[in-house]
């Protein structure tokens, strides 16, 4: 055989056909064999040029093409095959790259030994295309080795020789200039596979540290240039091989130092790695994490930059490929950064993605949930339409629009006057001017819709469209087409409709029960249902139900807790409500729990409660905003329907709370918007004046008399807090609680309803009914306001004023016995005492199921 290899050099006359094979360029070849004589040589190059051709187009490692390949490389064997060639170690590695192609494996195996068998011994007798070609071998016989299930060790040590000999290959090749410019980059699929598959079989073998130093040494090298056109699939495959085997505890450390690198690592990888850089890196990570960052958005930039946006159709395979290579690194990314909550990172990176993904649902709708998880749900809501739009048929994309909908209305509360207990905002409804909203007071209640019942409607109509797509229903579009009833239910004035739909939405929830018997969430939702008819008995066996399938679950806790009060098992739910703040620090369990203590033990045990509100308040908000800087001024001129920052993200003030430099035990809020303008955030829109830290007026006319989601807790909390020192005859303190939250925005409804209060309590009641009437003027829907002005009426004597604004709160809310009490004590100074009787005995009724707090404090979509 060594005598067959030396006798090939004899048909080397042709030093311009052999300098073409050094640079891969087989066309010319092709065009110079026409015009030369027929020779065994020269159909041996023919059928080499083909070959290589072919494998430019279908490479070896796809293996879509096997049967296309036993058609069309028949020729091309027989022509490798005439002669003596065929037996030469150039032969073998071109027959084994054919039969490979062929999917004749064992053929294959065969020529891998007899090439391996013939390696000429006079390497300098040798051209560097056959250090090429044995790089190839090496590469094939670690493929066949996978394919035939052999020992690791020789699998790796067979791709670790590939990897050496084609370094040298192209470091010769370079260093001798044989190769054009065009052709640096030209791609090796066999190569390309031994590279990839070296340091995943190490990984494998439990070595990792060494699978990280040869990924290590690809990512950092200059000098390789086929590393090029695989060094975006190196990067992905070194991240994965992060995020999945190492952590904190077992990172290697980057060693900057190339000296003690050589002592320190195993010497057999490193003199086939690439060479490192020469100056110094400008970064270093630290730790696993910062690593797979660096990896990801390089990965990031590489293949956005070099996405193609050519859509003419013969780029389509190389834009499909390119597509798909921003895909994979997207999707990594994606999953590496929302474990870190940088959701708004991942908005980012689809961004910039849309411009090459016109009609990509996957892109669309993944950069749709970036969106909603980082709060900026109202361009997600767009972002979402335009998927639905490409996939009508998608029951994911109506559901995520449905509950976008709905937890948008939970974030702004004050839309709905069935919430009269959450901190309140009307954004939306102030899309109005405020000359609009007095003339809209005026008409009658059959014709006002605000905005956010056609947003309810929607929701209903992707929950009942996703309901009909699929049979049997998927049970979560029945349980958010339930709650979309229920909200529709909840703003309804007309007793009718109102119970129509309450009815329908517990029959959606008895339905998904029975689809989904351990869906916990439905089970509190139909509880809660039950709870808005007065069912106490129903509600109180799904609650316990609720509370078995999740016994940690808060909102059940607290609907219990509620449930257990309208029973008027006051000291069975104090102890419920003692447990649960125990475990869940939240506020509104807090606020429930004071209101409870109020009826047991007064009001300055609710007052001390208040005040540990206030300390979660703070104490949960205030780190997240320093984690979430970023992402609140991204979002901080978003459109005023969009939800600016989830409940759990929310920036905090900083409040102190009974210690040296604050004896009152007064919380500062305006300590806290200083802090917050220090950090670059503008609670209050540009609402802060930087000379004197006072409230001015410079607010939009969407947002001029609201407060912000941010600011919702806050104030419920105060509103307690005012209450109760009136309750003590403590006015001075309730005065000076108001005055802490007027920094917020001194307009608002809520501030004027305190105000009221206050005067109220003083006996100026005439300053208390402008105050009153000032806050209905900007939320007419406000049911604190409403009861408290009606018994302010009722005082002075004004019963016709005080009976129609009675009635407008049992508009609002039927099932509580307040209004209907004070409207049948109206009736009864009228005169009208049959029609009293009747009132006040609906009142009494109502009032032996009525829980201490409204069923409707409790904010719960999913």
């Amino acid at each position: 055989m060594a005598g067959i290899n030396s006798q090939i050099g004899k048909y080397r006359t042709d030093h311009e056909i052999e300098k073409q094979r050094l640079e891969l360029n087989w066309t010319k070849i092709l065009d110079k064999l026409k015009t030369s004589k027929v020779s065994e040589y020269s159909k041996f190059l023919e059928g080499e040029a083909h070959l290589e051709l072919y494998l430019q187009q279908y490479p070896l490692t796809d293996s879509h093409h096997i049967e296309y390949a036993r058609e069309s490389l028949v020729r091309v064997e027989n022509l490798l095959k005439s002669g003596g060639l065929s037996r030469t170690f150039e032969g073998q590695c071109l027959l084994a790259k054919l039969y490979y192609a062929q999917g004749r494996f064992d053929d294959c195996l065969a020529s891998v030994d007899l090439a391996l068998n013939s390696i000429p011994n006079d390497d300098q007798e040798e051209p560097h295309r056959s250090s090429l070609l044995l790089a190839e071998i090496y590469s094939l016989k670690g493929l066949l080795l996978e394919k035939k299930d052999g020992e690791l060790f020789d699998i790796i040590q067979a791709f670790d020789d590939s990897c050496k000999l084609s370094r040298t290959y192209y470091a010769e090749v370079e260093k001798a200039k044989h190769l054009n410019n065009e052709n640096l980059d030209i791609e090796n699929s066999l190569i390309e596979i031994a590279y990839q598959r070296l340091p995943l079989l190490h990984a494998a073998n439990n070595n990792v540290v060494t699978a990280i130093e040869i990924f290590r040494s690809y990512i950092q090298n200059v000098h390789i240039k086929s590393l090029e056109t695989m060094r975006q699939t190196l990067i992905k495959q070194y991240a994965q091989l992060l995020i999945k085997c190492v952590c904190k505890g077992n990172y290697p450390q980057i060693n900057t130092s190339s000296d003690d690198h050589n002592h320190n690592h195993h010497h057999h990888h490193h003199h086939f790695l690439p060479h490192r850089r020469n100056s110094q890196p400008l970064f270093v990570p630290r730790d696993v994490d910062e690593e797979i960052l660096l990896l990801l958005l390089l990965g990031q930039s590489s293949t956005l930059n070099e996405a193609v946006l050519d859509w003419q159709p013969e780029y389509e395979a190389q834009r499909e490929r390119s597509h798909q290579a921003a895909y994979n690194i997207l999707s990594l990314l994606a999953i590496f950064l929302s474990r870190k909550q940088a959701f708004h990172l991942i908005a980012d990176s689809y961004e910039q993605a849309l411009r090459f993904s016109f009609e990509h649902f996957q892109t669309w709708y993944n950069y749709g949930l970036a969106l909603i998880s980082s709060g900026q749900s109202f361009r997600a809501y767009l972002i979402l339409k335009e998927c639905l739009r490409m996939q009508p048929q998608n029951i994911q994309v109506y559901l995520q629009l449905s509950k976008i909908i709905l937890q948008d209305i939970y974030d702004l509360p004050s839309l709905f006057e069935t919430f009269p207990s959450s901190g309140e905002d009307i954004q939306p409804m102030l899309k109005q001017t405020f000359t609009q909203q007095q003339q809209q007071q005026q008409q009658s209640q059959h014709e006002q819709r605000p905005p956010f019942i056609d947003l309810i409607d929607e929701a209903i109509n992707y929950c009942q469209q996703a309901k009909e797509l699929q049979t049997p229903p998927l049970p979560r579009s029945l349980l958010l087409l339930a709650l979309a009833k229920s909200f529709k239910a909840r703003q309804s004035s007309i007793h009718h409709d109102r119970q129509k739909l309450f009815q329908s939405a517990i029959k959606e929830l008895r339905e998904c029960i029975e689809l989904d018997p351990y869906d916990s969430v439905a089970h509190f939702h139909l509880a809660q249902n039950l709870s808005f008819l007065n069912q106490t008995n129903e509600a109180l066996k799904s609650i316990e139900t609720c509370l078995l399938l999740s016994p940690d679950d808060k909102h059940a806790l607290h609907l219990h807790t509620l449930l257990l009060t309208a029973k008027k098992k006051i000291p069975e739910a104090y102890a419920q409500i003692y447990r649960a703040t125990n475990e869940y620090p939240d506020i509104n369990l807090l606020l429930t729990k004071a209101s409870i203590e109020e009826e047991l033990y007064g009001c300055e045990q609710s007052i001390v409660t208040c005040k540990e509100a206030l300390v979660v308040w703070k104490n949960e908000i205030e780190p997240l905003v320093m984690n979430n800087i970023h992402h609140v001024r991204g979002i901080s001129n978003s459109s005023a329907g969009n939800r600016t920052i989830g409940r759990s993200q929310n920036p905090s003030i900083n409040m102190e709370i009974e210690n040296e430099n604050n004896p009152s035990g007064i919380i500062k809020a305006e300590d806290g918007i200083k802090n917050l303008l220090l950090l670059g955030i503008r609670p209050s829109s540009g609402l802060v004046n930087d000379e004197n830290n006072s409230l001015i007026n410079h607010r939009s006319s969407t947002s001029f008399f609201s407060i912000q989601p941010i600011y919702f807790n806050l104030i419920q909390i105060f509103e307690h807090l005012v209450r109760y020192y009136i309750k003590l005859d403590k006015i001075d303190e309730s005065e000076r609680c108001l005055k802490e939250i007027l920094l917020l925005n001194p307009f608002c409804h809520q501030i004027f309803y305190l105000r009221g209060l206050i005067n109220d309590a003083r006996g100026q009641f005439k300053l208390a009914k402008q105050n009153y009437n000032d806050a209905l003027a900007i939320n007419p829907f406000h049911f604190s306001t409403l009861i408290q002005l009606t018994k302010l009426l009722i005082q002075i004597g004004n019963y016709s004023l005080a009976e129609k604004y009675a009635r407008d709160a049992i508009s609002i809310q039927p099932s509580n016995y307040q209004p209907w009490y004070l409207l049948s004590l109206a009736m009864e100074a009228r005169g009208e005492f049959e029609q009293s009787v009747d009132v006040g005995a609906t009142a009494v009724h109502l009032e032996e199921d009525s829980p201490i707090v409204s069923y409707h404090s409790i904010i719960r979509v999913l």
